[in-house]
């Protein structure tokens, strides 16, 4: 059978009551020399049921079921991987053609410009606002974006992968290392590429937008978005042209705004290897002084004077610096407590405020002692936390002091001493790797114990030591040292965020006398039990 001139690629994940409609969208369509490819990241049969229901009616349609699941990108880019037609047209699971003639419409454009990439307006349906909007850029933006494919490090206008059509053979993979820039990345490789593209007005591609299972829900971090534009800077920052320059700046602020960045050592942090130029140097000197200028604006707006002038309250709230509002939780237990300005333990600190669990307590006039392995991550400790006491080097269950391997990784959080889980990372997931291993100096916990907190109660004890937890926990003197509430990351790094769950280290604790409080998924928060219930 000779090969289709159009592969419509479905990465799919459960939520089959979208791909349905995905399936009778491409059942209607008025064009038909196609095959469809449908790559399967579920963890149950469901999708497998469902495409046997189609079998008879999409004659050319391709299941294949990933063992282990891949996540996305990398589910994507194996449907691609599969594809034999000429055309390569990626349609999500939840979204679907707007009309029988979609894909009709996108072929002829393409066949009759002789063009490697067509891409169209498109149609995003939030279902729990009951309401759907229209994605149309004009084509003079489209144009521009055409012409100067660095401009989509400031956003994606072309829109979803889904209103996307390319050409097979130009290669282009979706970036498996990122997960919220991958769309717009994956179009400025293909436009760097080739410049034979075109832009259809009309909305070909229907998309489900604001649903609790889309991927962009967990993106809005620092790990992923602002990461991921550091990330795409080096490539496609140095493209923009003076005259482009005070734009580029103007959405650096706005990122670094966005997540409350203040100096070069948190961009460093997360990406170890940036070049900080001009550009992003004065990026930050505006957004410090749109964050004093917020700050200004927040004690004015406290003020009794000001509350008594509107006649209103202020409305409260509270940052969170944990990964996963940890702190918060915390913190609530300390006010249900009458814990004030509590001491910490802070084991695997990371950084003074990025991904903290103790920050928020300092900041709030608690002190403590951090520990930090890293001797860059390490750096900023000093200025950042002058009431705490900072220690560089690492803990282990061992006895003794030592010199150990310290391998560090490209994306710092996921640093560690145990070479097992080192290894497990890098070949799970291809975006991280160790870049350098270092003798670090390493002591047993105890010790440390006896020689920085000595006969003070702790009351919160942090510990993330990347696949050493259960030993560190398990090797803790609970005679001498009952922390009050411990905060303990209880689950495996795993690339497509389905980390196995360690419940032998949570029932550990249980049994030393704790009630497991509250659980995030990534840490268990517990609190001692006998003080909780009293």
């Amino acid at each position: 059978m000779a090969a289709p001139l159009v592969s419509i690629c479905i990465p799919a994940y459960k939520q089959v009551r979208y791909l349905r409609k995905t399936l009778d969208s491409v059942l209607h369509q008025t064009y038909t020399d196609f095959e469809v490819i449908i790559t399967d990241d579920s963890p149950d049969d469901a999708v497998r049921g469902l495409v046997d229901e189609y079998q008879t009616t999409i004659p050319r349609l391709i299941y294949h079921r990933n063992r282990p699941a891949l996540g996305t990108p990398a589910n994507w880019n194996k449907a691609v991987s599969l594809a034999t037609g000429t055309f390569v047209k990626v349609l999500h699971h939840d979204d679907w053609f707007t009309g029988p003639g979609s894909l009709a419409k996108f072929v002829s454009t393409a066949e009759q410009g002789d063009l490697d990439m067509v891409c169209s307006a498109a149609l995003a349906t939030n279902e729990a606002r009951n309401e759907t909007k229209l994605h149309q850029p004009s084509r003079e933006i489209i144009q521009d974006i055409f012409d100067h494919p660095h401009r989509l490090l400031l956003g994606n206008l072309i829109g979803p992968p889904s209103s996307v059509l390319y050409r097979r053979d130009l290669g282009v993979r979706f970036n498996e290392r990122h997960k919220f820039v991958v769309d717009h990345e994956f179009y400025r490789d293909i436009l760097w590429k080739t410049g034979k593209a075109a832009y259809i007005e009309e909305p070909l591609i229907t998309s489900i937008s604001g649903s609790d299972h889309n991927v962009t829900n967990d993106c809005f971090t620092r790990e992923i978005d602002l990461k991921e534009n550091l990330d795409l800077y080096p490539s496609s920052g140095p493209k923009f042209k003076p005259q482009e320059r005070p734009e580029l700046v103007r959405y650096l602020v706005g990122l670094f705004s966005r997540y409350g960045i203040k100096d070069v050592s948190e961009l460093l942090a997360l990406k170890p290897d940036l070049a900080i130029d001009g550009t992003i140097r004065k990026a930050l000197r505006r957004s410090r002084m749109k964050g004093t200028l917020r700050r200004w604006k927040s004690n004015v707006t406290g003020s009794a004077m000001y509350r008594w002038m509107r006649s209103g309250p202020r409305k409260e709230h509270q940052v969170s610096y944990s990964q996963c509002g940890e702190d918060l939780i915390v913190a609530h237990i300390f006010r249900s407590l009458s814990v004030k300005r509590p001491f910490y333990l802070d084991i695997g600190a990371h950084h003074p405020r990025f991904l903290n669990n103790t920050c928020f307590f300092y900041k709030d006039g608690g002190s403590g002692v951090n520990i930090e392995p890293d001797p860059k991550l390490f750096r900023a400790f000093g200025s950042a936390r002058p009431r705490d006491t900072n220690l560089n080097f690492g803990v282990t269950h061992e006895q003794g002091e030592r010199l150990a391997d310290f391998h560090i990784f490209n994306a710092p959080t996921l640093n560690t001493f145990s070479k097992e889980e080192a290894d497990r990372v890098a070949a799970e997931d291809e975006r991280y790797r160790v870049v350098e291993t270092k003798k670090i100096r390493i002591r047993n916990i105890n010790e440390v114990l006896a020689e920085h907190i000595g006969g003070k109660r702790i009351d919160l004890l942090s510990m993330d030591v990347e696949g050493l937890d259960d030993k560190l926990i398990m090797a803790w003197d609970f005679d001498l040292y009952k922390p009050l509430v411990i905060c303990l990351e209880t689950i495996s790094y795993s690339a497509t965020g389905r980390g196995t769950k360690n419940e032998e280290i949570i029932r550990y604790v249980i049994g030393k006398g704790y009630m497991l409080y509250a659980d995030t998924n990534v840490n268990s928060i517990f609190v001692l039990e006998n003080e909780w219930r009293r």
